[in-house]
């Protein structure tokens, strides 16, 4: 199977390259995948979330034949349901395998959402991708166990965030990663960004305790960071409501919420630990101390649009400038006229920039797999 990966795959490259169309089904008949929507237990078996995974039509569930895989995390916001439908992927793959210009490969999509607009949702977003997700694809389908044969893509700030992190602290379990306008350091993109959005939203401060948050999704997404980067259980009285966000109970005497270095006006809050903590989870200082551990053969690939939010621009030069540094050069291409973040769920042209963005980054990550 790998050796048949490799003979195709320039083939597939060339075609991929010069096409920002799918291609037309003249010539081949067109063949439809399965998409499987799986449900992955907590660690607890409490809760059910779930993922979808297409399968290509050659899929043999009998056959000892493993794939590659590539993790999609969806928009921030978007559940794996809404983005496949404003982005219609499987049928792209579904195109470029009947036509034989893409080996057979699983596509697992992951929602977007994470703690804060999952509410039934506990646990690390990032433990989840890596230990829960990826242990129920390799538990029920054929899948390769070599790290180099599973790549991550991450689609607007958070979820492109999201995937390099994983790539850079998972390294024995992704091989390659790619970001579509990822952030990169997230005091910044609070700063500069996200808190003011949020203060206007809520209506010159922040909402709390935040009672509605779906009503509010700037904040919906600053809580989301805060339960990442800095949780809080504890009892509800001892929240200090200047800048700590109970979010909802997790228990008799328990509520799960969010500590942020900012208060509820917008101001810095002195907290030395606390802002260590968000000043750590920078990609910058991932990459500092994640990079011996990645391989010499692993791969990257960043892109940004130039109608994305310019609040993204200088760190993920930034971030490309040191990968540089450390001899892991990172592909980055800029696209004109684009954005990695729907804002709308209206199903988007074939020839859309994000679907061409996405084909290109498939396109590079599978010629990783192929010819490491």
């Amino acid at each position: 199977m790998k050796k048949w990966f490799a003979i195709i795959g320039l083939i597939f490259l060339v075609l991929v390259s010069n096409c920002k169309n799918f291609p037309e089904t003249e010539g081949y008949d067109l063949y439809h995948g399965i998409v499987d929507r799986v449900a992955v237990w907590n660690s607890d078996s409490s809760y059910g979330k779930s993922i979808l995974v297409y399968k290509p039509y050659e899929y043999c569930e009998s056959c000892s034949d493993s794939l590659p895989v590539i993790y999609i995390l969806a928009p921030y916001s978007m559940s794996a349901d809404e983005f496949t439908s404003v982005y219609p992927i499987f049928d792209m793959f579904d195109r470029m395998l009947s036509a034989k210009v893409l080996p057979p490969m699983l596509v697992v999509v992951v929602d977007g959402f994470n703690e804060a607009s999952d509410e039934a949702f506990d646990g690390n977003y990032e433990d989840f991708i890596a230990e829960n997700v990826m242990n129920e694809v390799a538990s029920n389908y054929h899948t390769f166990t070599d790290s180099s044969y599973n790549g991550v893509i991450g689609v607007g700030p958070l979820s492109g965030y999201n995937a390099l992190k994983l790539y850079l602290d998972n390294p024995a379990k992704f091989g390659c990663a790619a970001a579509h306008s990822p952030m990169v350091n997230p005091v910044d993109y609070v700063e500069n960004y996200l808190l003011s959005q949020a203060i206007y939203e809520g209506g010159g401060s922040l909402p709390n305790p935040p009672l509605h948050i779906r009503a509010f999704p700037h904040l919906q997404e600053l809580l989301s960071l805060g339960l990442a980067i800095s949780p809080k259980i504890a009892p509800l009285d001892s929240f200090d409501l200047r800048n700590e966000f109970p979010i909802r109970q997790v228990s008799n005497s328990s509520w799960l919420g969010a500590i942020l270095p900012w208060d509820t006006l917008g101001n810095p809050v002195d907290d030395s630990i606390l802002l260590a903590l968000w000043d750590n989870a920078s990609l910058l200082k991932e990459v500092s101390d994640s990079i011996d551990n990645v391989w010499d053969t692993a791969s990257i690939w960043i892109d940004l649009g130039t109608d994305d939010n310019p609040v993204l621009s200088n760190p993920i030069n930034a971030l490309i400038d040191s990968l540089n540094a450390y001899d892991k050069r990172p592909v980055f291409e800029l696209y004109e006229h684009d954005i990695a973040d729907p804002d709308s769920v209206v199903p988007v042209r074939w020839d859309n920039y994000l679907m061409v963005r996405l084909n290109y980054s498939m396109g590079h990550l599978l010629k990783v797999m192929w010819f490491r």
